[in-house]
């Protein structure tokens, strides 16, 4: 990856997944907190969240983002894996 070019890169794209991770993570626990006081506020008018909507919601959080962001560091491995063999020459 060119010495320290490779790891700015994977850097920066793990603090921004850092932070993509930190935003959904605060909205969905907020989200969750307000549905539970709504629901206990409201009881019998306002619909409770149900379960599968908050186990889709944590399993994103805890397996897709960190997915998603080991898929970008795979990449980068990839790309410069090929250009490490793009600028040798061969060996006799």
């Amino acid at each position: 990856m060119g010495g320290w070019r490779g790891t700015r890169r994977i850097a920066v794209w793990t603090s921004v997944w850092f932070v993509v991770l930190a935003v959904y993570v605060v909205q969905t626990l907020g989200g969750l907190y307000l549905a539970g006081q709504r629901c206990f506020v409201g009881s019998p008018t306002v619909p409770c969240p149900n379960g599968p909507d908050a186990t889709a919601a944590i399993t994103l959080g805890f397996i897709g983002i960190p997915l998603a962001w080991l898929s970008g560091i795979v990449v980068f491995a990839l790309v410069s894996s090929r250009r490490g063999r793009r600028g040798r020459p061969e060996r006799p």
